[in-house]
């Protein structure tokens, strides 16, 4: 792949003759497909780029005025002698649409959505979910799995989406055990002999009654003791970290977007509207 492309994205030489090359041409029929489908030129730009799929050598960052070029191509239809990689029928569709009207276009995100957004990932498989506009609609905004095999769609207003992450953080907020997990920390494998040896010799203790109710409450106390230290001896950890931002923060009306990039790393959006919050110790709620 060359630094300047000489040829048209998705063709290549090969023995001194013009070839399609088959990993660009996918990508080719893919944004002509996407295209179809309603997704806009900025859409698709932000796709091709988190998706680090490369234009060109050392170069992932598309942008709208590459997709317009790859859009109005003739070349890709056979024109100049080229080998077709898209149906004339489908680039004419498409160029129609393109020049007519925009049938569908993203929003302008306000800063509240634009936080939120690069964080949104489909409940079902874990993709990328993409947020489009269609003005006609009753709710005009709708995200849609980047997932070829998902595709899942669901139509949720802006206001609705921050609404239901606002109540869930809140939920945290009020319940701060939700964040109580006794296996959210992570163990070294030494301590993972060490309980295991804890939990053989209370079991064989069991097992055979050679025990005192003294013996088996000190072991029993000991092993509740390091596991406890083990779990706060490190404010630094995540899931410390993460306790301690709820429990020094109120309840707000209002999304506090320094808690929510601080301890979201992904928001699932389910089929049905729903949401569940994944903070960064892992922890789902």
């Amino acid at each position: 792949m060359k630094k300047k492309r000489a040829l048209p994205y998705g063709y290549t030489i090969q023995n001194g003759r013009r070839t399609i090359e088959k990993t660009e041409a996918d990508i080719i029929r893919r944004i002509f497909a996407e295209y179809q489908s309603g997704a806009s030129m900025a859409e698709l730009a932000a796709t091709m780029t988190a998706l680090q799929i490369p234009y060109c050598e050392k170069r992932v960052d598309w942008n709208k005025s590459i997709i317009a070029r790859i859009l109005s191509n003739p070349r890709y239809a056979g024109a100049d002698g080229f080998a077709p990689i898209i149906d004339i029928d489908v680039f004419k569709e498409v160029n129609i649409s393109k020049s007519g009207r925009t049938k569908r276009a993203i929003v302008k995100d306000n800063s509240t959505i634009g936080i939120i957004r690069a964080r949104i990932l489909c409940g079902e498989c874990e993709s990328r979910m993409v947020r489009f506009y269609e003005k006609r609609n009753r709710i005009p905004v709708y995200w849609r799995c980047d997932c070829p095999d998902c595709r899942s769609r669901i139509a949720l207003a802006d206001e609705t989406l921050e609404r239901k992450i606002i109540d869930r953080m809140n939920l945290i907020i009020e319940n701060p055990h939700l964040l109580e997990d006794a296996e959210s920390y992570i163990m070294g494998d030494l301590e993972v002999q060490q309980r295991s040896k804890i939990t053989a010799e209370l079991s064989r203790m069991c097992d055979t009654g050679h025990y005192t109710d003294e013996q088996l409450l000190t072991m029993i106390l000991e092993d509740t003791q390091k596991r406890y230290d083990r779990l706060f001896k490190d404010q630094g950890r995540t899931a410390t970290a993460v306790c301690l931002a709820y429990s020094n923060t109120a309840p707000s009306e209002k999304l506090n977007t320094e808690l929510f990039l601080k301890t979201v790393s992904s928001v699932l959006m389910s089929p049905d509207g729903s949401i569940q919050l994944r903070l960064i110790s892992g922890k789902i709620i």
